[in-house]
């Protein structure tokens, strides 16, 4: 019998998310940037930063109703638009990690 794990992800299953509610994850982004920025890059790409943190509670975002679904954010087939995403992006803890950042 084969024994499937799962994991937090916002993208694909072969990207899992990584704990940024443990301060050692945070540490170790931020020792990698450090590493980068001495090497002499320019930037950095954050386009979804804003994914970094979901809620502590690990709730399911609640179903967002059919007149608020935008298929300009993802395809209409895409499951993403069918969730108000209040628990898993843009959440309030972000916002002292980018401080840090």
């Amino acid at each position: 019998t084969s024994r499937q794990q799962y994991y937090m992800h916002n993208f694909l299953a072969e990207q899992p998310d990584l704990n940024f509610h443990n301060a050692e994850v945070q540490d170790a982004l931020l020792d990698i940037t450090r590493f980068w920025l001495e090497r002499g890059v320019d930037g950095f790409r954050l386009d979804t930063i804003n994914f970094y943190f979901h809620s502590q509670g690990l709730e399911d975002n609640p179903p967002l109703p059919p007149e608020q679904r935008n298929d300009q954010t993802a395809p209409a087939v895409n499951p993403y638009n069918y969730q108000d995403h209040i628990y898993d992006k843009s959440r309030p803890e972000n916002l002292g990690f980018l401080e840090r950042f």
